[in-house]
């Protein structure tokens, strides 16, 4: 599971009280060492939401060493890896942070992403559910075992969930997406369509918003649309293979021949198969 990386930025500065609201969880006086380590966590964030992850990582490796007790440092450390794709690594970090400190609900949350990042969805599942039961207001959480539940194919469930996420964080993009996709999946196409324009409005260069409601649009033979979004989603990210086939399948269906080879083409040279 790879979401927005920002909103883990803004959950790490809102529990480590950076972000002008406390997280919930219990606040202590600070020693020095987590004073120090805290310094270098700022610095860390900042550095991640500047899209510098190495620099990042060596202040959180400063951090762990300033406080090797300091749970949060492990959890900031963690979600640097998990920012670079190194899911393990932040597992094994999260996993730290949660032996620390086990009401830790954003370390629970973050393991559980990066366990669904590998593929282990039964466990990002119980993971989610352990931050729940720590803070049943924390909409990644639920939007993170809706994504869970959906590739175990438990639907109802995933719904469900995707809901409560909205309903806690009306403007959180991911949900209304992955909420379409399982309305894709059972066949309710306005429903589906219905959601990616809600992520999209939310977050105007969500590329693959534009190609599912593109591949949606084609699924209801509404072509020029299709490729309307096609379109943009190739505008957005110019290497994208699978937009540049689904808009030849579309000029196709509409009997543009030459428009769906070209796109055939460029798909394939960019490794479409």
């Amino acid at each position: 599971m790879k979401a927005d990386p920002f909103s883990w930025l803004r959950r790490i500065r809102e529990i480590m009280g950076f972000g002008g609201r406390g997280s919930g969880e219990q606040r202590r006086a600070l020693g020095p060492e987590e004073v120090v380590a805290e310094r270098h966590l700022t610095t860390a964030l900042d550095l991640l939401q500047a899209g510098q992850v190495d620099d990042a990582l060596d202040e959180c490796h400063a951090a762990v060493r300033a406080a090797p007790r300091y749970a949060r440092a492990y959890y900031g450390r963690g979600l640097a890896y998990y920012t670079r794709g190194d899911y393990q690594w932040t597992i094994t970090d999260q996993t730290q942070a949660l032996r620390l400190d086990p009401t830790l609900a954003d370390a629970y949350c973050n393991r559980a992403q990066a366990c669904a990042a590998k593929g282990s969805f039964d466990w990002a599942v119980n993971d989610f559910t352990a931050a729940l039961a720590l803070n049943p207001n924390l909409a990644e959480a639920y939007h993170g075992r809706g994504f869970a539940l959906t590739a175990l194919r438990r639907f109802d469930e995933a719904l469900a969930n995707f809901d409560t996420a909205i309903r806690l964080r009306p403007d959180f993009a991911d949900a209304y997406f992955h909420r379409g996709v399982v309305w894709g999946i059972r066949g309710d196409n306005a429903r589906a369509l219905a959601d990616y324009t809600q992520a999209i409005q939310l977050r105007p260069d969500f590329v693959q918003a534009y190609v599912n409601r593109g591949n949606t649009y084609y699924a209801i033979r509404d072509y020029q649309r299709a490729i309307a979004d096609f379109d943009e989603a190739i505008r957005l990210n110019p290497n994208l293979a699978e937009a540049y086939n689904n808009r030849g399948l579309a000029y196709r269906e509409l009997g543009e021949t030459a428009k769906a080879q070209a796109d055939f083409a460029q798909a394939e040279r960019l490794g479409f198969r």
